[in-house]
C-alpha cells in the first residue's frame, strides 16, 4: 500500500507538469486513501517492520510534501517567483521534519504537530478549489506557511 502512495505523489507531479492540477491534486487525496489502509494490512498479514515503516514515510514525504508544493509551485505560486520557490521548499523541509521526529519518537497515541498527511491533504483540496474557482495566490501561501508552521510546532494532536 506504501508504493501505491508513493505512485500516486509520482503521478500527481508528472499530471501537474502537465498542466493538470485538478487531477494532479486528486491524486495526492487517492495517496491518503492508501496510505489510510497501509498500517491496517500490513498488521493484518502480520508484517510490521522497520523497513516497512521507512518507506511508508519516504512515501508519504513525496506525495504529501513534494508532490503538493510542486502543484502549489506550477499553478497558484508561479505568479510569486523566488518567493514561490522558497514557499515549496518551507512547505517540504517542515514535512521532511515531521516525518522525522515521528519515525523517532513514542507516539502513545498522540500526534505531537500537524501530520503530513493532513497538511498535505488540505493543501490539494485548496488546490482542488482554486483549480475550480478564482481564488487569490496569496491564500495558498498563507495555507502552506501556516501548515508548515503546523507540523513542526508542539500542538498535540489524539490520534483518531
Amino acid at each position: 500500500m506504501s508504493c501505491c502512495n508513493m505512485i500516486m505523489g509520482v503521478v500527481a507531479i508528472i499530471l501537474a507538469a502537465k498542466d493538470y492540477f485538478f487531477l494532479a491534486s486528486l491524486m495526492v487525496i487517492f495517496g491518503a486513501v492508501f496510505d489510510r489502509y497501509d498500517g491496517i494490512v500490513a498488521r493484518k498479514l502480520n508484517v510490521v517492520s522497520k523497513l516497512g515503516k521507512e518507506m511508508d514515510s519516504l512515501a508519504d514525504i513525496v506525495t504529501f510534501g513534494l508532490a503538493p508544493s510542486i502543484i502549489a509551485l506550477l499553478f497558484p505560486l508561479s505568479t510569486f517567483k523566488i518567493s514561490g520557490y522558497i514557499i515549496s521548499i518551507i512547505f517540504i523541509t517542515c514535512g521532511w521534519y515531521r516525518l522525522s521526529r515521528y519515525n523517532v519518537s513514542h507516539m502513545n497515541n498522540v500526534y505531537t504537530g500537524l501530520p503530513i498527511t493532513i497538511a498535505g491533504c488540505l493543501v490539494a483540496i485548496s488546490l482542488i478549489y482554486q483549480s475550480e474557482y478564482t481564488v487569490h495566490p496569496h491564500s495558498t501561501a498563507f495555507i502552506m506557511l501556516v501548515f508548515s508552521y503546523l507540523m513542526v510546532s508542539q500542538h498535540k494532536i489524539k490520534k483518531i
